[in-house]
């Protein structure tokens, strides 16, 4: 398991979703909302890294949490909710 968690902290997620592989996001996106109701709900973003669908999630008015087992991933996400 600390193979796949060393391999999680080596790369910046955050960077990798939201600049250099924008059109996954976008696609992502794109899917997503198409089984997002219209009302807020909660929603639990499982291997959220650094937040980039949670944070985009909670922009439309839904509410949850991220859970993610990287460990260098959690500090960068608090300092983007701020």
């Amino acid at each position: 398991m600390s193979e796949i968690l060393d391999y999680y902290d080596s790369y910046d997620e955050r960077n990798r979703v939201l600049e250099r592989h924008r059109l996954e996001l976008l696609r992502s996106q794109e899917i997503i909302t198409r089984y997002l109701p219209g009302h807020s709900i909660r929603i639990i973003d499982i291997g959220g890294a650094a937040g980039a669908y949670s944070f985009w999630l909670a922009g439309l008015g839904h509410h949850g949490c991220r859970h993610s087992r990287a460990r260098n991933k959690l500090p960068l996400a608090l300092r983007q909710m701020r």
